[in-house]
């Protein structure tokens, strides 16, 4: 619960990015809960330089270091989420959705967890966030749909800070998912977005 207080708090005025307004905490929706429901009325795209109404729909898990044991939670409130979806812009009169899974602990285990997501809802139209921390302290992302698209590769970073509760310049990198054949964990170097191509 600290994280979800952590997160509310935070807030840059001067920041586009942030500034949302919270709208619940704890959802019920299909089953399944959203710990935060925020809204974003003026959310700038900055790849497709849109102005959308912004619905952003986050869950926290600690997977006590491997990801893998809570794989299906995880899949089961995402798709309770995803089939939700359009009512949910409904009901908050958004027209645009960002989904964010926060791992909240240095965890390993999530490359089948990304491939699941990957397969099952890579054509959304949304943009779906899965923030976590490795065992070194490295801060990672990737985005899946075409959502993520609409979005800069710096806004995309953003997102995932804000998502985890940091400022905008936190050390976040991306990884550029694509399906692999075989999957494989991250490269070590401390570039910049990586390129994950098994």
């Amino acid at each position: 619960m600290w994280q979800l207080f952590r997160f509310g708090q935070y807030g840059d005025p001067n920041n586009p990015g942030y500034g949302w307004f919270l709208k619940g905490i704890r959802k019920k929706v299909g089953g399944k809960s959203i710990d935060l429901v925020l809204y974003q009325p003026a959310y700038r795209l900055l790849g497709s330089l849109e102005l959308v109404r912004a619905l952003s729909l986050i869950n926290f898990y600690e997977c006590g270091g491997n990801c893998e044991r809570i794989k299906d939670r995880i899949m089961e409130e995402l798709a309770a989420i995803m089939e939700n979806l359009e009512r949910l812009l409904r009901g908050y009169e958004a027209d645009f959705a960002i989904v964010g899974l926060v791992i909240v602990d240095p965890s390993v285990g999530l490359e089948s967890i990304i491939e699941a997501i990957y397969d099952a809802y890579g054509n959304t139209e949304a943009a779906i966030f899965v923030v976590w921390t490795d065992p070194s302290g490295q801060g990672w992302f990737v985005c899946i749909g075409s959502g993520c698209g609409k979005m800069s590769p710096q806004q995309r970073k953003e997102e995932a800070c804000r998502q985890a509760g940091l400022g905008p310049n936190c050390n976040f990198r991306e990884w550029i998912y694509q399906k692999p054949s075989t999957v494989e964990p991250p490269p070590s170097d401390n570039g910049g977005p990586v390129e994950w191509t098994p």
